[in-house]
């Protein structure tokens, strides 16, 4: 059935195209994993059902959002009619449905009114590009309303650390959330989890232990450790994206951009092809993703985070330059 027969772009690109300066990435410059390491045995599952206010029968661990997102599709496989995305969205999670021969359907505006019997609606929360963000509470609304009319919601929630200082109150029915470290903390170590609807997360839970067991003794303890010192580096991050978030957006000027507050993320709109842009800012040293990967192509992916803000101005400056005739 899994014949990965679509080409994921987003990372045929940043494989063959790598540049001096860094603004393809969407995760922050790695934490050294090695400082965070809780004692061996640490409770991760518990730390996570701690840290959401979720039962802890409802917790999944996993080796990230994506193989979370994959488990969920995959137990909601035989119920589900259809699946709908809403992009612009993150490349590898809209390709997902079809692998899984479900059919898939591209939805705008307010996701409420795609909710039906047997449809799936799977996003990522906050956007990957846009910073697009549903807080908890309009989600348990989502939910509620999902559970009334035989629906389900499948959210990956990666960067919702960067936007919401203190994450709770999410819905426990007919909804799974999705999570990996591996860009608020670190790319160089990576451990997920899932949470939500218990007898989704316990089918999730069995079927990882048949195709992927674990996590890894050093995974779950550098994932307690990573959780307890979230506050740490929540300010750590916030302080190199703002920085860099302000400089960007002084040298854009009044182009059109997506972007939310802490954000490691900014989509610019453009007037020109997006592939062709991002060749032009290739050749000058500096590295972004095409939003034609994300479903838009006039526009970019820049990431905030890679690049430390005192050596920000160089890439920045390449950037605005070889933009000039793009920006509107």
């Amino acid at each position: 059935m899994l014949g990965l027969a679509a080409v994921v772009e987003t990372f045929k690109w940043l494989r063959e195209r790598q540049a001096r300066w860094d603004l393809a990435n969407s995760g922050v410059w790695p934490l050294d994993y090695r400082e965070y390491l809780a004692e061996p045995g640490a409770d991760l599952a518990g730390l996570v059902s701690e840290l959401y206010g979720v039962d802890r029968r409802s917790v999944a661990l996993t080796s990230g959002a994506q193989e979370g997102n994959f488990l969920a599709l995959w137990v909601l496989r035989k119920r589900a009619e259809k699946v709908v995305v809403f992009p612009p969205e993150y490349e590898p999670l809209a390709l997902l449905p079809e692998e899984f021969g479900l059919r898939r359907v591209e939805g705008s505006g307010d996701p409420f009114s795609y909710v039906e019997r047997g449809a799936v609606l799977l996003f990522s929360n906050p956007n990957n590009p846009t910073g697009r963000y549903l807080a908890p509470r309009a989600l348990s609304e989502l939910a509620d309303e999902a559970r009334r009319k035989g629906a389900y919601v499948v959210a990956d929630i990666i960067f919702i650390d960067f936007v919401d200082g203190r994450p709770r109150g999410f819905p426990a029915e007919n909804a799974v959330f999705n999570y990996s470290t591996d860009k608020f903390f670190t790319s160089s170590v990576r451990v997920g989890w899932s949470f939500g609807d218990r007898a989704i997360v316990e089918a999730m839970s069995e079927a990882k232990d048949l195709f992927n067991p674990g996590p890894k003794e050093l995974e779950a303890r550098a994932g307690y450790g990573f959780l307890s010192r979230r506050e740490e580096v929540r300010a750590r991050n916030a302080a190199w994206i703002s920085a860099n978030w302000a400089a960007l957006k002084k040298a854009l000027g009044g182009a059109a951009v997506d972007y939310a507050e802490h954000m490691p993320v900014a989509f610019l709109h453009l007037q020109c092809d997006g592939v062709e842009a991002a060749e032009r800012l290739l050749a000058r040293g500096v590295s972004t993703v095409p939003g034609r990967f994300f479903g838009v192509d006039k526009a970019l992916r820049v990431g905030l985070a890679r690049v430390r803000p005192e050596e920000f101005a160089e890439p920045l400056s390449a950037l605005s330059e070889g933009l000039a005739d793009c920006l509107g």
